[in-house]
């Protein structure tokens, strides 16, 4: 009976948490109520999305996500693993977005793991759809705004995006409005980076990353689109091969002792001159990609 009832309504439950599961949804409808007679109450009839990213040393991609992100995300919320750079000014200077500090013993992707888990959890209530992500990955469609309002109304709350690995020769300069996908818009499908990032965190009571958020196994009400909206995550790693070894040289040096243990990140301990061969050859596959399809 429960597995019939949970069929017709999406919803999605694990042995040993279907209490916890079923008891958040009724605290998060209730929240959820909330934020629609709040939005009703001020005259808000656009979904507020709040933004959720882990931070380091960021002060180059920082002006090219606010930029873009802010035209449909209404907060940010940055955790900060105590930058060296100007990103903290940066982030600072914003007037949507707010900086939380956290201290790690090098670049530890399991804390990241535990904060991307979790973070987005505060949003209950005054957003309805969220964001969480890495700096350089850009959920990108066409009609953002549109598209995000046509899911609300369905009640859309998980999407699977099309992921792309871009690229460039060099790393590209900040013209405000000028939005970083039309920018750079080269570059080739690549299925490591269809990442979960964008979800309803009051339809999902979980969503269960695991180690680099490149997986997600969310449990709570997930309804997704019937047919594949041409949603993309754009991830901008590639800006330029010195941009790319720079950051190898700066993430070599901090890698946590976790991290290598676990052969997370460890593509950072390439040599150079194979990390650089595999940039061209990549660079040699990709094409203009087609935003409306």
């Amino acid at each position: 009976m429960l597995k019939s009832f949970a069929q017709r309504h999406h919803l999605v439950l694990k042995k040993g948490q279907n209490f916890h599961i079923l008891t958040q949804l009724v605290i998060n409808y209730l929240l959820l109520a909330k934020l629609k007679f709040i939005k009703k109450i001020k005259g808000i009839h656009q979904p507020i999305v709040h933004y959720y990213v882990v931070c380091w040393n960021e002060e180059n991609m920082l002006p090219f996500m606010f930029d873009y992100y802010g035209q449909f995300v209404n907060e940010f919320t940055i955790f900060d693993n105590y930058s060296t750079d100007r990103s903290e000014e940066i982030i600072r200077s914003h007037k949507n977005a707010k900086i939380i500090k956290f201290k790690t013993n090098g670049f530890n992707d399991f804390v990241h793991q535990e904060i991307k888990n979790n973070c987005w959890k505060k949003s209950r209530g005054k957003a309805d759809y969220v964001v969480v992500c890495d700096m350089d990955e850009f959920v990108f469609h066409p009609r953002m705004k549109d598209f995000l309002n046509e899911s609300m109304k369905h009640h859309y709350s998980f999407f699977h995006p099309v992921g792309y690995d871009m690229f460039s020769e060099v790393y590209p300069s900040f013209q405000s409005g000028t939005y970083l996908p039309f920018q750079i818009d080269r570059g080739y499908q690549c299925d490591t980076y269809s990442k979960c990032i964008l979800f309803d965190p009051h339809r999902i009571v979980e969503i269960n990353y695991w180690v680099g958020a490149h997986e997600a196994r969310p449990l709570g009400v997930v309804k997704m689109p019937h047919k594949r909206e041409p949603l993309k995550v754009l991830h901008y790693k590639n800006l330029g091969l010195d941009h790319v070894l720079g950051r190898v040289r700066l993430y070599r040096d901090r890698l946590s002792a976790k991290n290598i243990e676990n052969e997370c990140g460890v593509e950072y301990l390439k040599e150079e001159d194979r990390i650089s061969s595999e940039f061209w050859v990549k660079y040699k596959q990709c094409c203009k990609l087609d935003y409306d399809s």
